[in-house]
């Protein structure tokens, strides 16, 4: 497998799949394109870097949950397709891991 390291403000996000049952029987709609999606941060760039040379840190951790919109920056790791995000692209930040 390839190893990413991303630059900046990127953060490589692998996308969690939504369950299409419950756990009740009920069927839920699958996600259409340009809603809200959940994935976990395999890795991140160091932060963006301001003009007068200081940094803004990327405001999550590796193996923490973010919610992000849908992305067209794709990257294929082994099987499973990943996304490259920016800062902006983010959100919002699971301080946990709720699968």
């Amino acid at each position: 497998m390839k190893k990413i390291r991303p630059l900046n403000d990127v953060i490589l996000v692998q996308p969690i799949s939504s369950k299409d049952v419950s756990s009740g029987g009920i069927r839920l709609p699958v996600l259409a394109p340009g809603l809200f999606r959940r994935g976990i941060v395999l890795a991140k760039g160091l932060g963006r870097l301001l003009g007068n040379g200081q940094r803004i840190s990327v405001p999550c951790e590796v193996d923490g949950i973010v919610l992000f919109a849908s992305s067209k920056n794709t990257v294929k790791l082994g099987e499973q397709e990943c996304y490259l995000l920016q800062t902006k692209d983010i959100l919002a930040v699971w301080k946990q891991l709720e699968i």
